[in-house]
């Protein structure tokens, strides 16, 4: 199943880590903290507990981390306005489509 990530997150050092953490699995950045991508259930259910460890539920903790799965209907309903990136461009078929 697809997946949308999007996160804020104040340590710089822990941002980099789960930035690399998404791309090593497989996940495309859409902008500088949004990703993309479908890296199959058992890689999701291994980075999900990961990003657990890394996005804890404290008191005091500031980060927050969103995960919004999507259906096949839902990426193709999108629309994407602009000039999209152009490592964009394996995903978008047709055009203002996106496919994970």
């Amino acid at each position: 199943m697809p997946y949308l990530i999007a996160y804020d997150i104040e340590d710089d050092k822990r941002r980099l880590k789960v930035a690399d953490r998404l791309l090593q699995a497989g996940f495309l950045r859409l902008q500088k903290s949004v990703f993309a991508g479908d890296p199959g259930e058992a890689a999701y259910k291994q980075l999900l507990g990961w990003l657990k460890k890394m996005i804890p539920g404290k008191p005091g903790n500031a980060d927050a981390l969103l995960i919004l799965s999507c259906t096949q209907n839902q990426l193709d309903t999108a629309l994407i306005l602009g000039k999209p990136p152009e490592e964009w461009t394996e995903f978008l078929d047709p055009p203002n489509t996106l496919n994970i």
